[in-house]
């Protein structure tokens, strides 16, 4: 399916940005730009989390006890 889109919106690019100015078709079309764009941008790089700071919480509440 990517491929499909692709050669849509690289053969009638500007035809297809002309249908997502109309006014009953418009928000199919803005999608289908979305979904092209979407493809060809790679997912951003999913970050390292630090790990949960509740550590310490579990050491203090089990200390109390």
């Amino acid at each position: 399916m990517k491929d499909i889109i692709a050669h849509i919106m690289t053969n009638y690019e500007d035809r297809v940005k002309q249908l997502a100015e109309s006014r009953f078709c418009g928000q199919c079309f803005r999608s289908f730009i979305r979904r092209y764009e979407i493809n060809i941008h790679p997912p951003p790089e999913a970050e390292e989390k630090p790990p949960p700071r509740f550590a310490f919480f579990l050491f203090w509440l089990h200390r109390s006890h």
